[in-house]
C-alpha cells in the first residue's frame, strides 16, 4: 500500500517528486507505477543512474510496466534511437560529456526523467549536476529517488531540491542561509546539520 499511495503523491505532484524510502523498500517500483499509470504524458522517459545500474534498470522497467517497456541504453550522444521504444537509459558520466543536452531532449523527444541515487548529483558545480540540470530544464516530469539523499552535510540535498522545485529552493546561498547549520573547524566554516529539521519537514 504504501507504493501505491507514493505513486498517487507523484502523479497528485504532476510527476515532480522526490521519492526518499529507504534502500530495498521499492523505489523503483514507484517510479514505473507512475509512469505506467499515465504513459501518454510520461513517455518517452530518460533513466539516469551510475553506469552500473543501467542493465539493472533495462531489467526492471518491463518487469513492473509489461513486455513492451524494454528501455534502450544508451552510450554516447550520437547512438541511434530505436523507433518504438518508450524510453531510454543513460548513464551520470556519459551525460555530461554531451554537447548539445537540449538538442538530444529534443530528438529522443523525452516527457519524463527519473534521476535514480541522487545523492551522486549532490556537488552543486559539478559536471555531473550540471548536466543533469541541463536535462530536467528540457522536461516538466521529474522524479529522484535515493535512500540516502545525504551524506556528509545537509547542503548537499540542495541540487535536488533545487531540481525539484526551484519555485521554493531558489539559490545555494538562500538554502544554506535559511536550513544548514555550520561550524567553525578551527580552520574555516563548515556545513553541518539542518538548521531547523522541524521546519524543513514542514517545508
Amino acid at each position: 500500500k504504501f507504493q501505491v499511495d507514493s505513486a498517487l503523491a507523484a502523479i497528485e505532484a504532476n510527476a515532480r517528486f522526490l521519492c526518499l524510502h529507504e534502500m530495498g523498500l521499492g523505489k523503483t517500483v514507484i517510479a514505473c507505477m507512475t509512469m505506467a499509470a499515465h504513459p501518454e504524458e510520461l513517455t518517452k522517459f530518460l533513466v539516469l543512474c551510475k553506469a552500473g545500474l543501467k542493465a539493472q534498470w533495462q531489467k526492471e522497467v518491463p518487469r513492473w510496466c509489461g513486455s513492451d517497456w524494454v528501455p534502450q541504453i544508451l552510450d554516447s550522444e550520437s547512438d541511434y534511437l530505436l523507433p518504438g521504444v518508450k524510453g531510454f537509459i543513460l548513464s551520470f558520466d556519459m551525460l555530461w560529456r554531451f554537447k548539445d543536452i537540449p538538442a538530444f531532449m529534443k530528438r529522443a523527444k523525452i516527457k519524463f526523467v527519473i534521476l535514480d541515487e541522487v545523492q551522486h548529483i549532490k556537488n552543486s558545480d559539478s559536471k555531473r549536476t550540471n548536466g543533469v540540470r541541463a536535462v530536467c530544464k528540457e522536461t516538466e516530469h521529474i522524479i529522484g529517488l535515493s535512500g540516502t539523499p545525504i551524506k556528509n552535510h545537509a547542503g548537499e540535498y540542495f541540487p535536488i531540491l533545487n531540481i525539484i522545485r526551484p519555485d521554493i529552493f531558489k539559490t545555494k546561498s538562500q538554502f544554506d542561509q535559511v536550513y544548514v547549520d555550520s561550524y567553525w573547524d578551527g580552520y574555516k566554516l563548515k556545513h553541518g546539520g539542518l538548521k531547523n529539521p522541524e521546519y524543513f519537514a514542514r517545508i
